[in-house]
């Protein structure tokens, strides 16, 4: 962060020693597929299965790929994307599927389907992330207030 920003939200292990945590919380990830998929056939067919992904370094890509090198399956039908509404239009044309975390999704979109992944893959650690400064904006500091204490009610 050069000061272009004020902070930012950062999931996954990253090196944090030029920067400050201000918040840091658990988010469930959940495997999710075109509306019209189903359940039984979600999971027994991931060797056909195209999967949608963010750039190398991003640990929900890196879970998908070892939950299924776990299961014997390669991780070769890709399309990495960069933005997140590109990753979720792909899954509710059903081109491909994805992982993400539950506070990405509109629950009320009939077009996705969630569905919960292997206990190790289960929860990611994400954090609200700020340049180490003396001064922080005022506008930062309310929204990291408002976030923690949605975050605290589950209301986010």
């Amino acid at each position: 962060m050069n000061g272009d920003l004020d902070g930012d939200f950062l999931t996954g292990e990253y090196d944090f020693s030029s920067l400050k945590v201000a918040y840091e919380f658990q988010e469930e990830v959940f495997l999710l597929t075109g509306g019209q998929a189903k359940e039984k056939n979600v999971f027994s067919d991931f060797k056909n299965t195209a999967w949608v992904v963010f750039s190398e370094g991003c640990p929900l890509r890196k879970a998908n790929k070892s939950w299924l090198q776990d299961d014997g399956i390669s991780f070769d039908n890709t399309i990495e994307v960069c933005i997140l509404d590109t990753m979720l239009s792909c899954v509710q044309a059903g081109i491909d599927n994805t992982l993400l975390t539950e506070s990405v999704v509109n629950q009320e979109d009939k077009q996705i389907q969630s569905y919960q992944v292997p206990e190790q893959f289960t929860f990611v650690t994400s954090r609200l992330v700020t340049r180490k400064s003396p001064f922080l904006s005022k506008a930062f500091t309310a929204f990291a207030s408002c976030f923690a204490e949605a975050d605290k009610h589950k209301k986010i």
